[in-house]
């Protein structure tokens, strides 16, 4: 049994990724690190449906073949940059042999307020039990478009007898009283059940932040263990609004990891997570949640009091 974590970056325009493992994927998780999409006549628009989400299948044995779709569009057909528009992804795999001291799993189309079908659980007493956001699909529906107020996505975990839970909880909605009809999530989990499971987690939450975020592993790491290298560090769920109950058009939206931009109006480049060299700190760039609506003559950018990200950290783990 091993436990295997990759990070990448996929635009839409070439929205195919193919992760190549050490050995035989026996079950996996994947989640989203960071977004950015825009439209791409670089001008605000009303939306109708914002939409992201990954399809994974496995192709091989030791590979896993990742699809992004991505979809920002209004009702004039004004669609997003497919060109510039990026989502990074964050996958834990168990590979080899199945050792019985986790649960990794993702489910599709969870309708907010809801919960998925129960996924079994390996043991019946989880030591780490988290949930984490690996799409979303929101839109006023067909032929109506709004301006935006707020945006938001995110993913838990219940459990109940054996079985995990993933919840919901999605909303787009105006500076009126329009709320998107369509509001779901893509969802995932990871289960451990003893604390040398191969494997570390931490919440990182309320997160908006232009400048690097530190975070240590050192005192959840089990004794005569020590970081193996691989980290990642996905979203658990996002909100992004302009302040108050006003609604603008929006331009560009992202929230997550960010190399440079973002939250001040520049365009966001992707960022992802690092162990610094020597130590048990993780380095996450610039996590934030962020849309603007390139107006005139002043520029509209998120409420920072009102949008953040919430994240957690996984990091694999070897004996010393």
């Amino acid at each position: 049994m091993s436990l295997e974590i990759q990070n990448f970056t996929v635009y839409l325009n070439n929205p195919n990724y193919t992760a190549t493992f050490n050995a035989a994927v026996k079950q996996y998780v994947a989640g989203i690190t960071g977004f950015n999409m825009s439209y791409k006549d670089g001008k605000g628009h009303d939306v109708q449906t914002f939409l992201l989400s990954l399809q994974v299948n496995q192709t091989s044995s030791d590979q896993l073949d990742f699809k992004v779709t991505g979809q920002l569009s209004d009702n004039g057909g004004n669609t997003v940059d497919s060109g510039a528009a990026w989502v990074s992804i964050g996958v834990i795999a168990e590979t080899g042999t199945e050792s019985g001291n986790i649960t990794l799993a993702n489910a599709d189309d969870i309708a907010s307020g809801g919960s998925s079908g129960g996924v079994p659980l390996a043991q019946s007493s989880p030591s780490i039990n988290v949930g984490l956001l690996s799409g979303f699909d929101l839109s006023y529906g067909t032929g109506t478009d709004h301006d935006v107020q707020m945006v938001n996505a995110s993913a838990s975990v219940t459990q109940s007898s054996g079985m995990d839970y993933i919840k919901a909880e999605a909303l787009m909605k105006d500076g009126g009283k329009n709320s998107a009809t369509t509001a779901s999530i893509d969802g995932g989990l990871l289960a451990t059940f003893k604390a040398n499971a191969g494997v570390v987690a931490t919440s990182v939450t309320d997160q908006q932040s232009t400048s690097a975020v530190s975070v240590d592993l050192g005192t959840l790491i089990p004794a005569n263990y020590k970081l193996s290298g691989d980290v990642m560090a996905v979203l658990t769920g996002y909100q992004i609004s302009y302040g108050g109950n006003t609604g603008n058009d929006v331009n560009t939206i992202g929230a997550g990891l960010t190399a440079s931009g973002g939250s001040d109006g520049n365009w966001a480049a992707p960022g992802l997570p690092s162990i610094t060299a020597g130590t048990t700190s993780v380095n996450l760039p610039n996590p934030q949640a962020y849309m603007y609506d390139l107006g005139w003559p002043s520029n509209h950018g998120q409420d920072d009091s009102e949008s953040g990200v919430n994240l957690i950290v996984i990091a694999t783990i070897v004996p010393v």
